[in-house]
């Protein structure tokens, strides 16, 4: 049985402990009207779906220009340091109000400690068209933001314990996939297969190209590829590679990192 530690996290008044009780199926943590109710941080451990999940549920995390509270600040980095500890980090954002920097800003940390990220739009059942709205949602991301493929998209009641449940077997197939591990072999025949249909960036007109590459041991999937030149790969390379990596073996939703190695391969024997 997986045992996954999960953390609610977001903007004050974004419905998270609501989303927490309902996990709980118990109230467990504050909620009303007004912002700002919740200001501890509420752990529980639930059994659902044949998974142990550790739920945290923390305070809404504004930006720092508008705390002036000793007790609010060290309880932001508390929420900021308990994301290198857990599994899966749960963004919410109140679907009637637009996405902010802050939103942004805390998806942008979560990313950078490689942890699986779920954007979830709350309180959905509050949008007009509710359609219109995922359909705008889901391109803005994938023409705005280039993490795009990194993050899970999803669209919630925090009321709705049905909708939650179908969201928790994504977070549980997801974690599944972080824990992938990809044969050298598998990983070497998809290098030999992009080598014959895909066309490759060029670095001061030289086409750089993957010669191998190997899975390295770490708490995600990582990689190592050894390229055919010296020159360090630009941003846009990287892009194109993880690309077409992620749409081979199904990483979507899921942190990765790709080290690249301009040196020769030195898994190959000499003849």
């Amino acid at each position: 049985m997986e045992k996954i530690n999960f953390l609610i996290v977001g903007k004050p008044n974004s419905g998270k402990s609501t989303f927490y009780n309902t996990l709980n199926n118990k109230y467990l943590s504050p909620t009303g009207p007004e912002s700002g109710l919740t200001k501890d941080i509420f752990k529980s451990e639930v059994k659902i779906l044949n998974t142990n999940f550790v739920f945290f549920d923390t305070p809404g995390l504004r930006r720092k220009n508008k705390i002036n509270d000793k007790n609010e600040t060290k309880l932001t980095y508390e929420v900021i340091n308990l994301i290198d500890k857990i599994d899966v980090v749960f963004l919410l954002v109140d679907s009637s109000e637009n996405l902010t920097k802050q939103d942004l800003k805390i998806a942008e940390i979560v990313i950078k400690r490689k942890k699986i990220l779920f954007v979830v739009f709350n309180k959905i059942d509050l949008i007009d068209d509710i359609h219109k709205f995922k359909k705008e949602q889901k391109l803005y991301f994938l023409d705005n933001y280039s993490p795009a493929n990194t993050i899970n998209l999803k669209f919630i009641s925090a009321l709705s314990i049905e909708s939650i449940e179908q969201i928790l077997k994504t977070v549980i197939r997801t974690f599944k996939i972080k824990s992938l591990k990809i044969s050298t072999p598998k990983l070497n025949n998809f290098v030999r297969d992009i080598l014959k249909n895909q066309k490759f960036p060029k670095i001061n007109k030289i086409e750089v190209k993957p010669k191998y590459m190997v899975q390295t041991d770490d708490d995600y999937p990582r990689f190592k590829v050894f390229l055919n030149s010296s020159k360090k790969v630009p941003q846009t390379y990287r892009r194109f590679y993880e690309n077409i990596l992620r749409k081979k073996f199904s990483l979507i939703g899921v942190p990765i990192k790709i080290d690249f190695i301009n040196s020769k391969n030195p898994y190959l024997k000499k003849n």
